[in-house]
């Protein structure tokens, strides 16, 4: 008896680790081929239930969830930079201020609540209720929506199936290209 129970104990241990080595992140590139929308190149990947592009030229990083916020994690992207690099991996540099990116932020909400109600008190999103407008992203309602922290943002909130997700920017003036490659993302979206 005491065989059996090490040997299931060893082959429990055997499956956890092959789990761990292969990372099971819910993102992942969906092909290895290139997109171009509004002039911009995408690499087209996945995320739970989304489908989009993400920019060339930009590295993915993948969030864990933030304490005091209710998202479930995050998709990063950043432009490549040395510096932004950097920051996001971590390394020997210059102390820096969070460079401006695009995120995707998922979050729980199989009770439908509105979007306020949503990020009441989350930390991530110090939302500007005046700027909450309807649009619609990949044939679904969504609601747009722009917020001040570090830098000022603007985000599209789209509900599908028990899930509400964030499309964000930050950037620093109106001119940035990360502006551009935000919209034309916004463009590749879709649903499964």
């Amino acid at each position: 008896m005491k065989k059996n129970s090490i040997y299931i104990l060893v082959l429990f241990i055997g499956v956890a680790l092959v789990f761990a080595f292969f990372d099971l992140s819910h993102t992942k590139e969906t092909s290895d081929t290139k997109e171009e929308v509004r002039g911009i190149t995408f690499t087209p990947i996945g995320v739970e239930r989304v489908e989009f592009g993400q920019p060339s030229g930009y590295s993915l990083y993948q969030r864990p969830r933030i304490e005091g916020s209710k998202t479930l994690g995050a998709a990063v992207f950043y432009e490549n930079t040395e510096a932004n690099k950097m920051f996001f991996l971590g390394g020997k540099g210059i102390p820096q201020e969070a460079p401006t990116t695009i995120t995707l932020d998922i979050y729980s909400n199989e009770k439908k609540v509105s979007l306020q109600e949503l990020l009441k008190g989350d930390t991530s999103y110090p939302l500007i209720t005046e700027t909450v407008k309807r649009v619609a992203i990949a044939g679904k309602d969504a609601s747009y929506f722009e917020w001040d922290g570090l830098y000022r943002g603007r985000s599209v909130a789209i509900d599908h199936e028990g899930k509400t997700y964030i499309f964000s920017v930050t950037a620093m003036t109106q001119e940035d290209t990360i502006l551009q490659a935000f919209d034309a993302m916004l463009a590749t979206i879709s649903f499964h």
